[in-house]
């Protein structure tokens, strides 16, 4: 009988990680607070309030080129950004497709892991009583999410504003704020969406921040005099441009090539001690040019019932306030020293019964494909068919682990130790420039190795590297010899493999 593996929440971490545990013949059982799946694109969640949601309507900001898993493309025709209801449909087929629902207990909020000899005692409270129920798992899987603590900084005055103060992670569209003045607290990706949502509705709209950040777009130009063609930005990441190391001179110059726009405002023009952060903006700019934005930069100093005071004597009045202040990460079910992550190896594992997925703070990108080769890599760890390093070689390997690696570094990180990494060379020249100089899409991790589906894989891995290339060439009217030679497909270099499937060739 295979061992018996707790994983808390079921989210796409949750759920990707149900579905690693069956490959490797272990026994799931995901225990979710909510009565849905999805986490933060949950419908449960997003009707009784209980963490922090993506809103309805709201748009991700990772394309669903790269934000998928490595076995389930999106279907054809979805938008390149999907909204939270697609989103959430996306999981429930995933769900379904391999049939991970009967492994999650619903309205079950997890109070205490503890390790007890050998094993992990996991108690829960179920909704409606206030009785813990216990039992003993062979390893546990820490899947939920970090949006489930919502965090307002210890601001002067709170007490005063609290029936007109409200968090992001509530946040349900901007209907109940029609013709009010608001305030927005923040400019990290929920602060810039919502301004940019309320300000067409609200009387005013006031945006607060401290320090500019880096605004990008989700499409981005494809020639650095920003004149097009635009494509997801993440579509322009491959394998080989990752690998090109860049300076922080170099980087600052890259982005001031692309965020040009922001530089026609003093409160965003980025500088030498600018921090290196960014959010996403759309009509942002736009909206500031129509003065349905107003600025509010520097420190806060208090609140009072009619506004807020900053320390640089500028004041605001607002009916509302929301404050996109970000998430603090609770495990308090963990024991106290564990809660803070140490020593992870692979930014997953504890121990070779013990991991943390989804969790990982220095990875830019997509995070279906993350969390699902981290799920893969601790189920591994636990059903035998992968060992950990001795004691002194894992704390080496921990030791010289970056603190930051973009999404490309750690998931070829994680794929190689999975024995999923695609051997580039053993493929024909034209599907070897695909995997190095084409979109690096989740796909090419279901190439090779255990579970693996190639003539599935290789196909998403090409459908989407057309649709790269069109929107590459959609402003060509004489295409040039170099750009024809990138990517074609020759009609006579696609076979039938059987009667249901068919493998395409790149030729170049």
């Amino acid at each position: 009988m295979g061992k018996e593996i707790a994983i808390i929440g079921a989210g796409p971490s949750g759920l990707t990680a149900i579905k690693a545990a069956l490959a490797e013949g272990l026994i799931p059982t995901a225990f979710e607070l909510s009565r849905g799946i999805g986490g933060v694109w949950g419908e449960a969640q997003r009707s009784t309030h209980q963490q922090g949601t993506a809103w309805p309507g709201m748009k991700v900001n990772i394309s669903r080129h790269t934000g998928s898993f490595s076995d389930f493309p999106w279907p054809s025709g979805t938008p390149d950004f999907p909204t939270t209801e697609e989103q959430y449909a996306y999981l429930l087929a995933y769900a379904k497709q391999f049939k991970l629902l009967p492994c999650i207990q619903f309205e079950s909020k997890v109070v205490e892991v503890k390790r007890e000899e050998n094993q992990w005692l996991i108690r829960w409270q179920e909704k409606g009583t206030s009785v813990c129920k216990e039992k003993l798992f062979d390893a546990v899987i820490v899947a939920s999410s970090k949006f489930t603590h919502p965090y307002i900084p210890e601001f002067k005055g709170l007490d005063s504003i609290r029936d007109k103060m409200s968090h992001s992670a509530h946040y349900q569209g901007p209907k109940p704020f029609a013709g009010k003045k608001v305030l927005v607290v923040g400019n990290s990706f929920s602060g810039t969406a919502i301004v940019e949502e309320l300000a067409p509705v609200a009387s005013l709209t006031t945006h607060h921040f401290r320090k500019e950040h880096w605004c990008v777009q989700r499409y981005r130009s494809a020639e650095p005099n920003h004149q097009g063609p635009w494509l997801p930005r993440d579509l322009l990441k491959t394998y080989n441009n990752s690998r090109l190391p860049k300076s922080p001179e170099e980087e600052v110059k890259f982005l001031q090539k692309h965020c040009q726009e922001q530089q026609d405002f003093p409160e965003w023009q980025m500088t030498d001690s600018s921090p290196m952060k960014f959010t996403i903006v759309e009509d942002y700019f736009k909206l500031c040019r129509q003065e349905k934005i107003i600025f509010a930069k520097g420190e806060i100093d208090y609140f009072t019932e009619k506004g807020v005071q900053l320390c640089n004597d500028q004041f605001h009045a607002f009916d509302h306030v929301i404050f996109c202040t970000g998430y603090q990460r609770q495990l308090f079910f963990l024991p106290e020293h564990l809660r803070t992550l140490p020593n992870l190896y692979e930014d997953t594992l504890l121990s070779d019964s013990l991991a943390v997925i989804a969790m990982y703070e220095g990875a830019r990108g997509a995070v279906f494909p993350i969390a699902e080769l981290q799920a893969r890599l601790a189920c591994r760890v636990f059903s035998g068919n992968y060992s950990l390093p001795d004691a002194e070689t894992l704390l080496k390997e921990i030791e010289k682990t970056p603190a930051k690696r973009d999404e490309i570094e750690f998931l070829t990180s994680l794929a190689n130790k999975l024995g999923i990494l695609p051997d580039i060379k053993s493929y024909d020249p034209g599907f070897q420039h695909v995997l190095l100089d084409g979109a690096h899409t989740p796909q090419r991790f279901n190439l090779t190795g255990p579970g693996s589906h190639p003539l599935e894989a290789r196909q998403a891995v090409e459908t989407t590297e057309m649709h790269r290339r069109a929107l590459l060439h959609a402003k060509d009217t004489i295409p040039t010899l170099a750009k024809l030679c990138l990517f074609k497909i020759n009609s006579s270099s696609i076979k039938t493999a059987d009667k249901n499937k068919t493998e395409i060739h790149m030729t170049c």
